[in-house]
């Protein structure tokens, strides 16, 4: 008689029920133009959900590492980074989610910093010739095509990282030196520097060069300034610079750990940032205290536990008559 028990067993773990769980170490976040849908990246896929918080919808679903997602200036597309064809390349999908369109090509791959305000272009990061230095100076900030099918166009040649466009299409604010942001507490000539460079008039500026960390650097609408974040009070918090009066502002007052990882939406209402573990969301308006954003996400199915046990003595063997099986008794 063919037992049915393995056949139960195996109905049993088809039904169980999907299971919800806090989302923690986000990364990546990007904010749609009105600020208010969230995307990030987690477990390699690319999520969606309202900023207010809640439960995270997967927009990518692929053994390869999807990251970096960007939306389009109207809000219609998402780009992002994904490994599906060995290196980093550009993709575009909807930014409901759907089927994803593959942009680049190039073997040496690229980072995506966002798109363009035009719409029709997107800011990459490219190591070419230069990727046998070590990162950040290997990185040349870069203009794509994002209907693909051309080669990007270097913005300038020498290194960046953290790009951020201004409105204008034309200037830029960038960040060298760092690689200590992690360091809290850091002090010296490795802290990272805020730099504008603006694409009209091929001139480069530095803006902010202190003792501690500066970076991440990003524009704000009306171009009069942008938020930063500075270990100038001892933790790595968020800094609003002004343009007019050079002067500087704090936003959050955090005394452990940094704000890592800012993200604002195209219409400067709305800033995310990481703390530790969890997403914040910051009204730029109101300047209200940050926010933590609870995340939750459905994943697949946790596994029956599997017990494993180790016997060493059995009795009361018995053999079939060909001899190749037997049933004994062990462990009770």
């Amino acid at each position: 008689m063919i037992s049915k028990l393995p056949l139960l067993l195996c109905l049993a773990c088809l039904s169980l029920p999907a299971l919800a769980e806090p989302v923690k170490l986000a990364r990546d976040a990007a904010l749609s133009p009105d600020g208010k849908t969230l995307v990030f990246t987690w477990r390699d896929d690319v999520w969606s959900m309202p900023v207010s918080g809640g439960r995270a919808r997967r927009l990518t679903e692929h053994p390869a590492e999807d990251s970096a997602p960007a939306f389009s200036p109207d809000g219609k597309q998402l780009a992002f980074i994904s490994t599906r064809e060995g290196s980093k390349q550009v993709h575009i999908m909807p930014a409901r989610g759907g089927e994803a369109r593959q942009v680049t090509r190039h073997t040496e791959g690229y980072d995506l910093r966002g798109w363009m305000p035009d719409g029709q272009s997107l800011l990459v990061s490219i190591n070419r010739d230069f990727s046998w230095m070590r990162e950040p100076r290997s990185s040349r900030p870069a203009l794509l095509d994002a209907a693909g099918g051309k080669a990007e166009t270097l913005l300038f040649d020498d290194y960046a990282y953290e790009v951020s466009a201004a409105a204008d299409g034309q200037r830029f604010l960038f960040t060298r030196e760092g690689e200590s942001w992690w360091r809290q507490g850091y002090q010296g000539s490795r802290s990272g520097q805020i730099w504008l460079f603006d694409a009209a008039n091929n001139q480069f500026k530095q803006i902010k060069a202190e003792a501690t960390e500066c970076r991440w650097p990003l524009w704000k609408p009306d171009q009069s300034g942008f938020y930063y974040v500075s270990g100038r009070d001892g933790a790595m918090n968020l800094w609003e610079h002004d343009f007019a009066s050079g002067k500087d502002a704090q936003i959050t007052r955090f005394t452990e750990d940094s704000v890592v990882f800012p993200a604002l939406s195209r219409n400067g209402a709305t800033l995310v940032f990481r703390h530790r573990f969890d997403l914040y969301r910051y009204d730029c308006a109101k300047k209200a205290e940050p926010v933590r954003i609870a995340i939750e996400a459905v994943t697949d199915a946790a596994p029956p536990a599997i017990e494993r046990r180790v016997l060493t003595t059995a009795t009361g063997i018995t053999h079939t008559r060909d001899g190749l099986q037997m049933a004994f008794t062990a462990g009770g």
